[in-house]
């Protein structure tokens, strides 16, 4: 048996990495997008034979026997009494069986093609919300590095002062417990980094491959038009994947109800036979042309069985299309809401910020005045002021990015059908 090549190994990735270039690994042979695929390929093989029910099949038949024969007849005991036959055989009606059949494959291949791109959009949220997090933990192991280095420098003045008695042993144990707090905090901060580029490699499968530099991207989102709620729903209900894969489920169940319903009614087969004998005998004959109604009375309860089976997989998938429209609905008006909450945070963000450089400004010029400061305290408070101001942003673009593959869009492309 011959053996698969190994797969080339992929190109590293660029440093330092952008969202759009993580994004172009979105398509690639991660697990949960093989998986999808697998599935696509298994339902479009049966698609494929269940559609080749009424075609030709050909094929040869042979036995090797020998027979005993009469004594008052034949001065030998025993003769070889081999045969073959080659033959050719089409089903001309078969009261919509193969049909039925077809289209239920048919629906369930449509269906797996949807839960590709349900995966697709999946693995581009993940991706987006990995990047996203890679970038907030760098700003917050920025504010921890200042705020310790920051104590640090307290604790150690302290120390000095200690030591001319001018600070209590009490006001030097909290400054100290205040440095180890801070210090563990940095720690987390850091270990927090390197967690997020591990969750990006895996997003990205690249496990292993941590980037060390990632470039914030520019959000275009920022600048969309919230969208009419109703119309939102409208297109949600149009255009989402697992709507329309579980539609097709249900039909798929019903074209099983007419399959099994088609096990009792008749069917008509065409038979062309050519034989080869090793005896010759006057009642064979060399070749046969056959016409061969099967019209079925009783079947043990078979078709019965088979069609009450099938009714409750349309009560399945029923109930699932169901429960899929109440809970998209929900996720709907949520993600609505988000835009509009997290429009009023980034508000609040920005402004906030404003008022951190202008106190930044403010504190540096009474440093420089030899005038008492929390210089310190205000670039650590402006640097956790871009985090949160940084956070909002990415949320409202992850939920632009949710909204656009709730009404089936890929995220971050104007399509759906973008070439995998």
């Amino acid at each position: 048996m011959a053996q698969e090549e190994p797969a080339a190994e992929p190109e590293p990735l660029p440093e330092p990495l952008t969202l759009e270039r993580a994004l172009e690994e979105a398509d690639s042979d991660h697990p949960d997008l093989a998986v999808a695929r697998a599935r696509l390929e298994g339902a479009r093989a049966n698609e494929r034979r269940a559609a080749s029910g009424k075609g030709w099949e050909l094929g040869v038949e042979a036995r090797a026997a020998e027979v005993g024969l009469p004594s008052d007849y034949y001065d030998e005991a025993s003769a070889d009494d081999h045969y073959a036959r080659a033959y050719l055989t089409r089903t001309l009606y078969d009261s919509g069986a193969t049909e039925a059949a077809r289209e239920a494959e048919g629906a369930r291949a449509e269906a797996a093609e949807e839960r590709v791109l349900t995966a697709r959009q999946s693995r581009r949220l993940t991706i987006m919300r990995r990047y996203f997090d890679v970038l907030l933990a760098d700003l917050e192991a920025n504010r921890a590095d200042e705020r310790m280095a920051i104590v640090f420098i307290e604790v150690d003045r302290m120390r000095d002062r200690h030591e001319l008695g001018q600070v209590s042993d009490v006001e030097l144990a909290e400054k100290e417990a205040e440095y180890q707090q801070a210090l563990a905090e940095r720690n987390t901060a850091r270990s927090h980094k390197r967690r997020t580029r591990a969750r990006l490699a895996n997003a990205l499968n690249r496990p292993g491959e941590l980037s060390s530099d990632l470039r914030p991207p520019p959000l275009p989102e920022l600048g969309r038009e919230v969208p009419d709620l109703a119309e939102l729903r409208e297109a949600v209900r149009a255009g989402n994947p697992e709507l329309a894969a579980l539609r097709r489920e249900v039909a798929a169940a019903r074209a099983e109800i007419q399959q099994a319903r088609s096990l009792n009614d008749p069917s008509l087969d065409l038979e062309l036979s050519t034989y080869a004998w090793s005896r010759t005998l006057k009642s064979r004959y060399d070749w046969e042309a056959a016409l061969r109604l099967d019209v079925p009375f009783y079947q043990g309860g078979e078709a019965g069985a088979a069609e009450d089976a099938a009714r409750a997989r349309l009560r399945e998938a029923r109930a699932r299309l169901r429960r899929t429209e109440m809970e998209l609905e929900q996720a709907t008006l949520e993600a609505w809401q988000d835009l509009d909450n997290l429009a009023g945070d980034r508000e609040a963000a920005n402004t906030e910020r404003d008022y951190r450089e202008k106190y930044l400004s403010y504190a540096r010029k009474l440093y420089e005045m030899e005038v008492q400061a929390d210089l310190g305290d205000s670039m650590v408070n402006l640097t956790a002021t871009q985090r949160r101001q940084a956070e909002a942003a990415f949320s409202i673009a992850m939920a632009w990015a949710r909204i656009d593959a709730l009404r089936g869009r890929l995220p971050r492309t104007d399509s759906r059908e973008e070439a995998p």
